[in-house]
């Protein structure tokens, strides 16, 4: 006994458990045998992946519940379901007799039966949407039968359960379904009904009647969908000639691309089906479908009633005989017209209508009789089976076992052709900008003190201030200072540095040299010349011979100092080698094309940091002093920078990650071709 059939038989007590049969839409599948009832069973197992997902758990146990109450002989029943820790079971009638899909591989189907298979499923479908449950995946692997031959749609609300509301897939394009049988709705995201479920079935009908599905079948997942968005199917009749006209214009109908141009439920399009075979083949034509229809009220009705005709052929309605509702003669059940003799055993897609071949409705001599045309007409439907064009299984999607609910999106995004994120690249580019020009050109100021001291009132180094451009000044030298017209009583001065309002030293306190109309020293700044090699705020404190300050002017230098000797310089250099490699490892699992919040946020946390060191080098390479709206503002850029940065990357991921699958899946191809 393996691993997972031990955890089932400790999970499910009452139940011998078999083999693995297989993988459904659901999951893995396993044959089982309730030992005090004495039947055979089927067990569903949801992947471990998602049965973990507490969303996931929660609409497992809705929906099994609605299912356990569904109650139709075209309907599998479920019996049980199970939640019990990793696991979540569904347990369901078996169904030995194979699928509609194997039958119409190895047999071939006649149109008589295929038409009742749409009827049976139809009637299944019905029921469930009258307690809100769609189905969402109908295709003939769904449509099995029980040990008499009885008909049954299976895996009723799965895709509900996986994904809610939404259709799903994964971001290298496999669509958790199965592409080839679903409607435009459930590929554009928008709202999913019953019609969606009727889309289907027409689908799964045009395929038995023709051998092949109403579009190509070229291309990835995601090119099928695409083209129920953008391309009309092929008519029917253009396929298959000898499909009659009644039932060929039923199927377009249930094809046709909006919701609302459809039967609005699976019974009025049922009934429709049922009319118009009635009208092709007389209302016996059931006797001659290898399937049993076990459904009661309008369909079974439509489905054996004879339709009512004008003198000229045309049909009035269904009635039970005599003439019909509106007085008019009517005249023998089923009047369309023979098909020629000679019809082939196997009837595939494009095969010619044979020698005098009419479309049904045509040939038909006045006074020939209409039963017998029905009759003619039935017999060779009865006795000319359809196969597929492919024997090999529709794709269904993604082996489930190997995901989790974070590996899957929404298929309106996976849809939308892959191309360059432009946006999000041009809204980084944009940010990146704009912090720059924060950076050197200062927002509300530039954090500078600095008064407004008239040009040439003081003079460092020989240097006029308070013009245009600050003096340079080398700090580690001697610094002689000259100030014009400076208050009574000035005795020493002592320069005081600082960046942005911070202090960052002082020179030492000297005397000063009167002189007529202004006063001069020399000081040493050797402490603070480390700390700046951008524009500072120099104020040149003077004082009394008391001590007592006097009024003191404060103008901009600029320290002739290497940005990567100072002290401001090697913090900009720090800070900058850590947002670089902080954004190369956050960024890594994006260029991957696997979205992480807390990388894009972490990310995002990282272009703050960055606009902020923009302002800091900006100030080290000879811009604006540092001021507080500047450093926010510039953080805040940074910010989106990040943001935009990480969703860039994210998608180019993402775009990369789908075309080296999509190659990698037509190596595969390839190679299996050889």
């Amino acid at each position: 006994m393996t691993e997972e059939e031990a955890g089932l038989t400790s999970a499910l007590e009452g139940y011998t458990i078999g083999a693995q049969l297989g993988r459904g839409a659901m999951g893995e599948v396993y044959g089982a045998r309730q030992v005090r009832l004495g039947r055979d069973v089927a067990i569903k197992r949801l992947p471990t992946g998602f049965a973990a997902d507490p969303e996931v758990r929660g609409r497992f146990g809705a929906e099994a519940q609605v299912l356990a109450s569904l109650d139709h002989p075209h309907v599998v029943p479920v019996y049980d379901f199970v939640e019990r820790e990793d696991l979540c079971l569904l347990v369901m009638q078996a169904l030995p007799g194979g699928t509609v899909w194997e039958w119409f591989t190895n047999e071939g189907v006649s149109m008589p039966t295929a038409c009742a298979i749409a009827l049976a499923a139809c009637a299944g479908l019905d029921h469930a949407h009258g307690r809100n449950v769609l189905h969402r995946d109908v295709k003939p692997d769904n449509l099995m039968f029980d040990e008499h031959r009885q008909l049954k749609v299976t895996d009723f609300g799965i895709a509900a359960v996986l994904g809610g509301s939404g259709t799903l897939a994964t971001e290298s394009g496999e669509v958790i379904g199965t592409p080839a049988y679903m409607a435009p709705e459930q590929a554009d995201g928008s709202a999913v009904g019953p019609a969606a479920d009727v889309y289907a079935v027409a689908t799964m009908l045009y395929e038995l009647l023709t051998g092949r599905l109403p579009f190509s079948e070229d291309g990835e997942p995601m090119d099928l969908l695409r083209r129920r968005l953008s391309e009309r199917p092929e008519p029917i009749q253009q396929i298959a000639p000898r499909v009659p006209h009644p039932i060929a214009s039923v199927v377009m109908h249930g094809l046709e691309r909006s919701p609302g141009d459809r039967p609005r439920t699976a019974e009025e399009f049922g009934v429709e089906l049922a009319t118009a075979a009635v009208e092709s083949w007389g209302p016996s034509w059931l006797d001659q479908a290898d399937v049993k229809l076990l459904a009661g009220g309008t369909l079974a009705a439509a489905a054996t009633t004879p339709v009512a005709r004008t003198g000229s052929g045309d049909p009035a309605g269904p009635v039970r005989g005599g003439t019909g509702a509106d007085g008019r003669e009517t005249l023998p059940p089923g009047s369309t017209g023979p098909n020629a003799p000679g019809a082939r055993d196997t009837v595939g897609p494009g095969t010619p209508a044979g020698e005098g071949t009419p479309l049904p409705g045509e040939g038909v001599s006045p006074g020939e009789p209409a039963a017998t045309d029905a009759a003619a007409s039935l017999s060779e439907a009865a006795s000319s089976v359809v196969r597929p064009t492919r024997t090999r299984q529709r794709r269904a999607g993604p082996d489930l076992s190997g995901l989790d609910p974070s590996d899957v999106v929404p298929v309106s995004k996976v849809l939308t052709p892959t191309r360059a994120p432009w946006g999000w690249i041009v809204t980084a580019i944009v940010s990146a900008l704009l912090v720059l020009l924060v950076a050197f050109g200062g927002v509300g100021g530039d954090g500078s003190n600095a008064d407004a001291t008239p040009t040439g009132m003081v003079v460092i180094s020989g240097e006029a201030a308070g013009g245009e451009s600050a003096p340079e000044v080398d700090l580690s030298q001697p610094v002689s200072i000259v100030v014009a017209d400076p208050p009574p009583g000035a005795a020493t001065l002592q320069m005081n540095l600082s960046v942005g309002g911070l202090p960052i030293g002082s020179s030492n306190e000297v005397p000063v040299v009167a002189a007529v109309g202004s006063v001069s020293a020399t000081v040493s700044a050797s402490s603070p010349r480390i700390v700046a090699s951008g524009p500072v705020d120099a104020e040149l404190l003077l004082r009394d011979v008391s001590g007592a300050p006097l009024p003191s002017p404060t103008v901009e230098i600029d320290p002739d100092r290497q940005v990567w000797l100072s002290v401001g310089g090697w913090l900009a250099i720090v800070l900058t080698a850590l947002v670089v490699v902080y954004a190369a490892s956050l960024s890594t699992p994006l260029r991957r094309g696997r979205r992480r919040i807390r990388s894009t946020v972490a990310l995002a946390g990282v272009g703050a940091v960055g606009g902020a060191t923009a302002v800091l080098w900006a100030w080290c390479l000879g811009g604006p002093q540092p001021a507080v709206t500047s450093l926010v503002v510039a953080a805040v850029l940074g910010a989106i920078v990040g943001a935009a940065t990480a969703s860039s990357l994210f998608l180019l991921g993402r775009r990369r990650r789908v075309r080296r699958r999509i190659r990698a899946r037509a190596r595969a191809r390839a190679d299996a071709a050889r």
